[in-house]
Order: C-alpha cells, then sequence, then structure tokens
C-alpha cells in the first residue's frame, strides 16, 4: 500500500477527534478504510468513513456519508498502520487522561488494570454474571480520587444504576436530572443530553463509560465525545453475545479501539484462549460435484478422516510433533481432556470406534462417570457436555457454537482452551469452508496462536475493507 502524498503529512489525533491532511481527506481515506461495496452508491454507502472532505484545509472528526461527525480515536491504530506502510506519513496523538495505579491488590477481573493500561476499550459482561453496577462499584473503589462520568440514552437504566450503587457508593454518586446540589458529585450518572450540563463537567472527567457502546451511534453521544479538548479516557460497555451489524461494529471500534476485556464473575475468569489452524494436504477431486455432494464426500474422504484421527492421537499421546508444539506446550497431558467435534453420526461413531473415545449424542447422553477424558461429541451434545474441555478438534466444515459453560472457569483452576481445526486445500470449496471457519472462529475472539486479540481484531478489521479500486489521477491509496 503506498500514498501519493508529494510532502511529509500528519494525522493529529487530539482527545477524541481526528485531524486529517486535505491529502488524505474526502475520497482518498474513504477508499482506504471502507469503500462502498460493488453495486453500492456512495450516498447508500453505510461503512465506516474517515473523512468527510468538506473542509478544504481540514477534515475533522470521523464522519459518515449519511450522518454527522464521528469520534475515531480508536482508528489510531489503522492509522498507524497506514503509516508504517509509507514513511511519509505520520500520527501524533495528544495523551488522554493518566490514571494511577489502582488502589487495592489485583483482584481476579482484571477490570481496573484493564483500565489502568488501556486508554479506550469495550467491556463484555453479561448482566446475571457481571452487573453494570458491579463494574462501577469496582472502578469507583479501585480509582478513589477518579471523577467518572456514566453517560446513557435512557433515563430508566440510570435510574435502576443509582438505586443499586447507594449501598456502597451513596456519597460519591449522583443523577444529574435531579441533582440538588450546588458543586458536582464524583460519580456522575448523566443522559446524553445532558452532555454539556455546568455539573457534569466532561472536560474534569477522567473516566467517561457508555452503559451501552452501541449507543455510540446516537447524535447526541457523538455532541459529547468529539470535543478535541476532552481528555478523558473512553469506555463501553457490551452485552458478551450482542450481535451488530457492520456499520455498528465500524463505529463502535472507531470510537472504542480493538481492546476488549471479557468479564464473568468474581469467582470465575473468561479462560485464554488459542487457535491452530493445521495444513491438511490430501488429494480430493471434485469435479463434476455438485456443492452439497462436495461437501459430503470430502469430510467423508478417508485420507482426511485418517489424517484426523492420526492428529487426534498425537495429541492424546502429547507427541513432540513440531507441527503440534503450540497446541500442547503447557498442557498437562494426565488431566487434560481433549473433544472431538463431528456433525455426522456415521462419522463420528467410526471416529470413536477408531480412538477407543467415548461418543457423546444427543440421544445417547452417557453418565459422567462413563464418560471418558477424551471423546467424540456431535453438536446436538455440546450444551449438555458438563467438564471443561482443554482441547477442541473441530471436523467438521463449518465453526462450532461453543457454548457458554466452556469458556468460563473457576478462577483457582483456570486454564486455556486450545482449538484446533485444519486448513483444508484439497478443492476451491474446501479451501472456501476454511476460510470460512477462520473468520468465523476471529469473530468469537479466536485468533491463531501468536497473535493477541487486539492485533487480531485490527487485522480483522482491515481485512475486512472493501478493496479500493485504482482509479487515475484520485491520488487514492492503493
Amino acid at each position: 500500500m503506498t500514498t501519493n502524498l508529494a510532502h511529509p503529512s500528519q494525522i493529529y489525533v487530539s482527545g477524541h477527534s481526528v485531524e486529517l491532511p486535505d491529502e488524505l481527506s474526502g475520497h482518498q481515506l474513504l477508499q482506504t478504510i471502507a469503500p462502498p461495496m460493488p453495486g453500492e452508491s456512495r450516498s447508500q454507502h453505510q461503512s465506516l468513513v474517515v473523512a468527510d472532505g468538506q473542509d478544504s484545509r481540514w477534515s475533522q472528526n470521523c464522519s459518515f456519508p449519511s450522518g454527522p461527525p464521528h469520534p475515531a480515536r480508536g482508528l489510531q491504530q489503522v492509522f498507524e498502520h497506514m503509516a508504517r506502510a509509507d514513511e511519509r506519513l505520520s500520527v501524533r496523538c495528544s495523551p488522554l487522561a493518566q490514571l494511577p495505579w489502582p488502589l487495592g491488590s489485583y483482584t481476579k477481573t482484571g477490570l481496573a488494570e484493564f483500565v489502568y493500561a488501556n486508554e479506550l476499550g469495550t467491556i463484555r459482561h453479561r448482566e446475571n454474571w457481571y452487573s453494570r453496577a458491579q463494574i462501577l462499584t469496582e472502578l469507583a473503589l479501585r480509582f478513589p480520587a477518579e471523577r467518572i462520568v456514566i453517560l446513557s440514552e435512557r433515563a430508566e437504566d440510570l435510574g435502576s444504576l443509582h438505586r443499586e450503587l447507594q449501598s456502597q457508593l451513596a456519597n460519591e454518586v449522583g443523577l444529574m436530572a435531579n441533582w440538588p446540589h450546588e458543586s458536582p458529585p464524583r460519580i456522575a450518572l448523566a443522559l446524553f443530553k445532558d452532555w454539556n450540563n455546568s455539573l457534569v463537567e466532561l472536560s474534569r472527567a477522567s473516566i467517561v463509560l457508555l452503559l451501552n457502546a452501541a449507543n455510540v451511534m446516537c447524535l447526541r453521544a457523538v455532541q459529547a465525545l468529539i470535543h478535541p479538548d476532552h481528555r478523558f479516557r473512553l469506555y463501553g460497555l457490551l452485552h458478551f453475545a450482542e450481535p451488530m451489524s457492520r456499520e455498528t461494529a465500524d463505529r463502535v471500534t472507531a470510537a472504542f479501539g480493538f481492546e476488549e476485556h471479557w468479564l464473568a464473575d468474581r469467582l470465575t475468569q473468561w479462560r485464554p484462549s488459542t487457535l491452530s489452524l493445521l495444513p491438511l494436504p490430501i488429494k480430493f477431486d471434485s469435479k463434476g460435484l455438485r456443492r452439497f455432494e462436495t461437501l459430503d464426500r470430502y469430510v467423508w474422504a478417508k485420507p482426511r478422516a485418517e489424517r484426523i484421527i492420526r492428529t487426534a492421537r498425537q495429541i492424546a499421546n502429547g507427541s513432540d510433533s513440531k507441527r503440534l508444539q503450540a497446541i500442547l506446550t503447557g498442557l498437562d497431558m494426565r488431566t487434560a481432556r481433549i473433544v472431538l467435534l463431528t456433525p455426522q453420526y456415521k462419522l463420528a461413531k467410526h471416529f470413536a470406534e477408531r480412538l477407543h473415545w467415548s461418543l457423546v449424542t444427543g440421544t445417547q447422553l452417557p453418565g459422567r462417570s462413563t464418560v471418558s477424558r477424551h471423546c467424540v461429541l456431535m453438536p446436538d451434545a455440546i450444551e449438555h457436555y458438563q467438564f471443561y474441555p482443554d482441547v477442541v478438534i473441530n471436523t467438521g466444515s463449518e465453526a462450532p457454537r461453543f457454548p457458554a459453560h466452556w469458556l468460563v472457569m473457576s478462577t483457582r483452576s483456570l486454564r486455556p482452551i486450545r482449538v484446533v481445526d485444519f486448513n483444508d486445500v484439497a478443492c476451491v470449496e474446501a479451501k472456501r469452508w476454511a476460510r470460512q471457519r477462520k473468520f468465523a472462529y476471529e469473530a468469537m475472539c479466536f485468533f491463531e496462536t501468536g497473535t493477541t486479540p487486539a492485533a487480531g481484531r485490527l487485522r480483522r478489521f482491515l481485512n475486512s475493507r472493501p478493496k479500493p479500486r485504482a482509479r487515475r489521477g484520485d491520488g487514492a491509496i492503493r
């Protein structure tokens, strides 16, 4: 990727706003980040755009063709990625509020430590596991001298949160809709429309938390966040499994960046995860087969089944094979549990017989005492498998949906979950299935070994941008 810049140019990130040089305004940067999809006119384009191109000198903030300016500090890593590709482009950022080390000893949730280490981020939680009141209470107690502002679009949410906080933070928390005093509270609960209220004082806040990160789409939220002089750290709450459209996900990323923290409860933690994609160099002739026939025959292909059986045995026996080192490192084979996921019953039965492992299906659920440490599991039995698998080997054409109880674990016995899949290359359809599985894993925050979650999300964001079409004389980034 090169940038047609006649002279060095600088992207300046000030507060939560972004100033872009005219060389990167309008169409040029739009093409870099998210050009219109094929067949989509620019007026219909709803994906992330980073400049409006209306100002001949500077393009303020981050804009969308059909909407207002948008906070874009979260795209700092994207701009830095562009700068690394062209030495004539540089990125300069003004610092946000600095925080002291959290008061007290380290907690298993790691929430305060996450906020201390990251200026922006999303916090994923499940209300019945770790509520919004618990999140705010922990932050307030761990940062006792910092001013915190909670923003929401709904007065009902702020009212219920205020009632829940009364027991521990009664003297410090205030609901700005009916705050009777002249001086502001240390912890302010405010609606987006009240952001410029003199008692809210966003300019003096160290931490700003959105009760729902997706509300960053709201015009009043944007007005509250894009002031270039604001130096607060910005975080947003999301339900751990909340689905989002591409446009919403892009705007959340633009505002909060690529760092995420996942919360379970005080007794459990989200398990660290790794993804290993093993090569599967087998021969398969798909000529003359329809797509569903290709799938059926390929999954049943003897060379593929034999390679999967050999791989499962090697993992179970703690093989010293180089290709399995990333999977076996740190794995205690004396207690580890291995699950082989297979969608077809006959194939699952074949694997179980060859490996001498238990077969667990939705209609045949053996008792806990009769299930071997390693087993072959069908998708309809996943919810009923109550053990914590250490290694999950997927043999199907689609990525499995993991139940929540597989992904969280007691803090006393926390150990990672290792997902193993295969990089099928035998035919065009097999390659497509393998690529789709990888995208699905990344959407579930399973990234290949050696890739941090933030780096994985950044790469996924960049790879999901449609490739710009070169046009003569437009100076677009290519």
